[in-house]
């Protein structure tokens, strides 16, 4: 899931990638953020990049 909100522009279109609610993507984000201490998705996503979880912008 990490990977595909990363990788796209909106909660939305990860839902429908994942065929999930976007309460859904908006409830494990909000799980992810609080685990990691971030919070947001560009901050999520400097985290994933140093830890080698997302390749990070191209």
């Amino acid at each position: 899931m990490l990977a595909t909100v990363l990788a796209l522009d909106s909660v939305a279109r990860a839902a429908e990638r994942l065929f999930v609610s976007t309460n859904t993507v908006k409830t494990q984000l909000q799980s992810i953020y609080r685990k990691t201490g971030v919070n947001s998705r560009a901050e999520l996503s400097e985290l994933a990049t140093r830890h080698g979880l997302h390749p990070g912008p191209e």
